[in-house]
């Protein structure tokens, strides 16, 4: 080895080392914050001051919360928290949440979800408000549906006006469609709009339509359970 190498190495590893300690400092930086505390609304208030402050780290403490915390009252918090973040980051979180096993949680990651604004979170959402056990759930969804109003939204929304078996995420789409159609908010060609006017005549009577579960006279005496008290209506 030459003597100009030998008198580089010490810089080399010098070099070396403080690269080293920069990549720890990020890492901690980055990744320091945690949503800590022993009781439910400490660690509720942790999240609305990192939401508030947006400290290094914060995002990412938020979403590992919406989706690691055994309190569903804590994720359902993040979830709604990382909405004011929108960042591409946390969307597998968000995502994640719209299959929390509590629907309070499904239902903050629905409307934060629904800020993405593209056909990935359409799609999401239409899973939600066709396949969704709890009707406030899949009526979020149809919200969020609504407001995205991209070509794909609106024809889930023609599908759940059209099939949904809660009657009144039915009336929900089609109030949508036709507060659609009445805006034109979208920028669409008039051909676009005048399909929308077609679907949205054609499923009116389908979406209107009387829940049988209501509609059967009542037998032995026993109320008759309507579609707000049951998960599912009886099909």
């Amino acid at each position: 080895m030459s003597d100009a190498c030998r008198c580089r190495w010490p810089y080399l590893v010098l070099a070396c080392i403080l690269a080293a300690v920069l990549a720890v400092t990020w890492v901690i930086r980055s990744g320091g914050e945690r949503i800590e505390g022993q009781t439910v609304q400490e660690r509720i208030e942790r999240i609305g001051q990192l939401a508030a402050d947006r400290p290094d780290g914060a995002g990412e403490a938020i979403a590992a919360a919406a989706t690691e915390d055994p309190h569903a009252l804590v994720r359902q918090t993040a979830l709604k928290a990382l909405a004011q973040f929108q960042d591409a980051r946390f969307r597998p979180a968000v995502e994640a949440g719209t299959r929390d096993v509590t629907p309070y949680a499904r239902a903050a990651a629905a409307r934060t979800l629904t800020g993405y604004g593209d056909d990935g979170a359409a799609v999401i959402l239409g899973r939600l408000g066709s396949e969704d056990p709890t009707e406030g759930v899949r009526m979020d969804a149809i919200v969020g549906l609504e407001q995205i109003a991209t070509p794909t939204a609106v024809a889930l929304l023609v599908t759940a006006a059209e099939h949904n078996e809660f009657p009144s995420v039915r009336r929900a789409a089609l109030a949508a469609l036709t507060r659609l159609l009445e805006s034109h908010q979208a920028s669409w060609e008039a051909a676009r709009w005048e399909a929308l006017d077609a679907e949205v005549n054609r499923v009116a009577p389908l979406a209107t339509r009387p829940d049988p579960a209501t509609t059967r006279p009542h037998e032995h005496g026993q109320q008759q359970e309507t579609p707000t008290t049951r998960s599912r209506p009886a099909s």
